[in-house]
C-alpha cells in the first residue's frame, strides 16, 4: 500500500490541475510572473517526488509503530483520502543513534488498578485462572498473570479500527471507529487513573483532568531512569541492554553474597539483656484479624509497601533532635579544650546490604529476644531472592546470603538493633581514663557519637591516643557486623584555626580526608558560624528543580493549587523544623510559588492579580488558604521549644 490509500479526487491533484488550466489560459500573455510560477511548481513537484522516493526506501526514515497516514478527509468509499503530510528524515549518523529494532521485550507483570473498573474484569480473571497450567506454583501464577495482561485496552481497539478503516473505508468501519472513540471518552477517568498510578503520585487529588500531565511526567521519569551505557568491572563501555543487564547481575550477585566470616564476637559482651518475658510474649503472639485488616487497608493501594511511614524508630522522638543536638555540639567546636575537637562523619558502604545475618541473630539473642521470634526473623532474612529490573526488562534470579531488604518495614528496626554493637562499645570508651572526649559543658552528658539508622557522626578530642581508641572500635565493628566504612566518602572536620600539623596527624590516624564546614547531616546543614542566606540555597534550588520537572503547560489553576499546597509548601517543612531561615529566603520562596501559580508556558512575566499575602488568607476571607512559610517556621520553632521544655521538666 502506497502513501495514498485512495487517489480519487486527491486534493493535490485537483490543485495542480487548476494551476495547469490557469497557466494554459495565460500562456499567450507570456508574462514572466506566470513562467516563474510554473517553474516553482515544477521544482516543488521534483522535491516531493524525491522525498517520496527517499521515504519509501526506508533507509533514512524512522519506522512508525501505528498508521503511517497523518491526515484523513473524514469521507468514505470513493471520496476517502488518506495522506501522510508529515515526514521525519535523518542522515546515517542520526539513524545510528536511533537504531530500528524489532526485538520483543518481555515486560514483568504489573497489576493496573484501572482494570477493575472494566465491566468484564472479573469474567476475564475467572477465565484466565480457570485454565490448566503445568509447572511450579510460581510458574503457574506467572503464566496466568501473563494471560490477564493480554486484555485489550480501548486504545488497542482504536488501533485495530483505524487499520480496518484504512483497508476498507466503508460506512460500517467508520461507525465502528467512532464508537470505539466514544467509548474511550466514556472511560477517560480510567486512563487518568492509569497514568496516575504510573506516575506514582500519591498527592494527586481527584477532580482536575491532568492526564496529559501524568503522561508527560511518566515519560520524563522513564527517560531519567533509562540506562543507555555503563562501564563494566574492566573499564570497558557496554551499551546494549542485554550486556548491561548481565553485568548488573554479576555486580548484585557479589553484593548480596556473604564474604565476612569471623569467630570473634567479644564486642557483643557490651550488649545487656533488656527484653522481658512479657515483652517476648507480646512480640510472639499472633495478630488478630482486625490488626491484619488495619495494616493491609492502610497500605498505598497504587503500589507495593515501602519504607514510608515506618521510620519513626523511637516513639516520642524526632529526627530533628539529632540535627539540633549536632548543631549545638559543633557550635562550640573551638571551646573548652586544648586538645582540639574533632568531628567525624562516617559513610557506611551499602550499609543495609552488608548486614551479616549470623551476627544479627547473636545480637537479638544477647538482648534477650525469644528464640521463636529470632527464628521468624531468620526465615524472613534467609528467603531473599532478587531480580534486576533494567529498562523495563528483568534479568537474573539471585539468592542473597546477607543484607536486609530495602523497603521492608522491619529492616530499619533490625539495622538499628545490629548497630547497637557500635553504640554500646563507643559508650564504653568513657570508662577508660585514657580516653579524652569532645569538649562539652560540665553540666552536659558525655557524648561521643550520634546514630540515626546508617547515618553516623562521631565526636572526639584530637588527642592521638583517644582517636586510635575510637578507630579500634570502628575496625572491630567492621569485622563482626560485616559493615565497611567508605573512606573515600567519610570526612573529619576541625575548626579552621587548628594548625595544619594537627590536621595531618588526624588524617594519618583515621585514614579519612578532611572536610570543611558547613556539611550536611540528616539533610540539614551543620555549621559553627552564624547562619546566612547561602546556607539555604540548596532548598531554593530543590524547589526550582521540582517546578521545572513539571510540565507547566499541562496544568490548570486548580492543578497548580494542588501542587503548591501539597508539594511545594511541604518541601521546606523538614528543614524549618530544625532551623529558622532568614526572612529573605522565606520571601524568595513565596515569590517562586506566586510566579509558578500565575506563570504561563512562554516564560513571560504574567500579572499577579492578587498578592501572595492575600492568597494565604482563609477562603472565607477571600484567600486560597495557602500556608505562609513564615507562619509555619514560627510554629515549628515554638513546637521545638515546648518539646525541649517538657523533656527538661521530665528529667528534673
Amino acid at each position: 500500500m502506497g502513501d495514498s490509500q485512495r487517489t480519487v479526487k486527491d486534493p493535490t491533484d485537483v490543485q495542480n490541475a487548476s494551476l495547469n488550466k490557469q497557466s494554459e489560459n495565460n500562456v499567450g500573455d507570456g508574462t514572466a510572473a506566470e513562467a516563474e510560477k510554473r517553474r516553482m511548481q515544477e521544482e516543488e513537484e521534483d522535491i516531493n517526488n524525491n522525498i517520496e522516493e527517499i521515504a519509501s526506501s526506508g533507509d533514512l526514515s524512522p519506522r512508525y509503530s501505528r498508521s503511517k497516514f497523518t491526515w484523513w478527509n473524514g469521507r468514505i468509499e470513493e471520496d476517502c483520502i488518506f495522506k501522510r503530510l508529515d515526514r521525519v528524515l535523518g542522515n546515517n549518523e542520526f539513524m545510528e543513534l536511533l537504531p530500528d529494532s524489532e526485538e520483543s521485550v518481555a515486560r514483568p507483570f504489573k497489576f493496573l488498578n484501572f482494570w477493575t473498573k472494566h465491566p468484564d474484569f472479573k469474567k476475564q480473571v475467572k477465565e484466565c485462572w480457570a485454565g490448566i497450567e503445568e509447572g511450579s506454583p510460581f510458574t503457574i501464577y506467572q503464566k496466568k498473570s501473563k494471560k490477564l495482561k493480554e486484555i485489550a485496552t480501548l486504545e488497542d481497539v482504536i488501533k485495530v479500527k483505524e487499520a480496518q478503516l484504512e483497508i476498507n473505508p466503508s460506512a460500517n468501519n467508520r461507525e465502528e471507529l467512532s464508537k470505539a472513540k466514544a467509548d474511550l471518552k466514556k472511560f477517560l477517568h480510567l486512563e487518568e487513573e492509569y497514568w496516575k498510578q504510573k506516575a506514582g503520585m500519591r498527592w494527586f487529588q481527584d477532580g482536575d483532568r491532568n492526564t496529559k500531565f501524568f503522561h508527560s511526567y511518566v515519560k520524563g521519569r522513564r527517560r531519567k531512569l533509562y540506562i543507555a551505557k555503563i562501564k563494566n568491572s574492566h573499564g570497558d563501555l557496554i551499551t546494549s541492554t542485554q550486556s548491561i543487564g548481565e553485568e548488573a547481575v554479576i555486580v548484585f550477585n557479589d553484593q548480596f553474597m556473604e564474604t565476612n566470616f569471623t569467630n570473634n564476637y567479644d564486642m557483643l559482651e557490651a550488649i545487656p539483656k533488656v527484653i522481658t518475658g512479657d515483652q517476648n510474649e507480646m512480640l510472639t503472639r499472633l495478630p488478630s484479624k482486625e490488626e491484619v485488616k488495619e495494616v493491609v487497608f492502610a497500605l498505598n493501594s497504587d503500589s507495593v509497601s515501602g519504607p514510608d511511614g515506618f521510620l519513626g524508630f523511637i516513639k516520642g522522638r524526632s529526627i530533628t533532635e539529632n540535627v539540633l543536638l549536632a548543631q549545638e555540639i559543633i557550635r562550640d567546636i573551638n571551646k573548652r579544650t586544648t586538645l582540639h575537637n574533632v568531628v567525624v562523619k562516617l559513610d557506611m558502604a551499602k550499609a543495609y546490604d552488608r548486614v551479616t545475618w549470623i551476627c544479627l541473630t547473636k545480637v537479638l539473642r544477647k538482648f534477650g529476644f525469644a528464640e521463636l521470634l529470632i527464628d521468624m526473623i531468620w526465615r524472613l532474612l534467609s528467603n531473599n531472592w532478587y531480580s534486576v529490573l533494567l529498562n523495563g526488562q528483568s534479568f537474573g534470579f539471585l539468592k542473597s546470603s546477607r543484607g536486609l531488604k530495602q523497603g521492608d518495614p522491619i529492616s530499619p528496626t533490625l539495622f538499628i538493633i545490629g548497630a547497637e554493637i557500635l553504640s554500646r562499645n563507643l559508650n564504653k570508651l568513657f570508662e577508660d581514663t585514657n580516653f579524652k572526649g569532645y569538649g562539652l559543658p560540665k553540666w552536659s552528658p558525655e557524648v561521643n557519637h550520634l546514630l540515626y539508622a546508617d547515618d553516623t557522626i562521631l565526636f572526639c578530642s584530637g588527642q592521638p591516643t583517644s582517636m586510635r581508641m575510637m578507630m579500634k572500635i570502628l575496625r572491630g565493628y567492621e569485622q563482626v557486623s560485616g559493615q565497611m566504612i567508605n573512606l573515600n566518602k567519610s570526612l573529619f572536620y576541625m575548626h579552621e584555626k587548628v594548625p595544619f600539623a594537627i590536621n595531618n596527624k588526624i588524617r594519618r590516624i583515621t585514614g579519612i580526608r578532611q572536610g570543611s564546614f558547613p556539611f550536611i547531616y540528616l539533610g540539614c546543614l551543620v555549621f559553627y558560624r552564624r547562619k546566612n542566606k547561602a546556607h539555604f540555597e540548596d532548598l531554593v534550588k530543590k524547589v526550582m528543580k521540582r517546578i521545572n520537572s513539571w510540565q507547566n503547560r499541562f496544568l490548570t489553576f486548580g492543578g497548580k493549587y494542588i501542587l503548591i499546597s501539597h508539594v511545594l509548601q511541604s518541601m521546606p517543612i523538614y528543614l524549618l523544623s530544625a532551623m529558622s531561615p532568614p526572612v529573605s529566603v522565606i520571601n524568595q520562596l513565596h515569590s517562586i510559588f506566586a510566579k509558578f501559580y500565575w506563570g504561563n508556558t512562554t516564560g513571560a512575566k504574567n500579572k499577579h492579580w492578587v498578592s501572595w499575602d492575600k492568597m494565604c488568607l482563609p477562603k472565607e476571607e477571600g484567600g486560597l488558604s495557602f500556608r505562609s512559610i513564615q507562619d509555619v517556621s514560627t510554629a515549628l520553632v515554638d513546637f521545638q521549644g515546648e518539646h525541649i521544655s517538657m523533656e527538661c521538666l521530665y528529667v528534673e
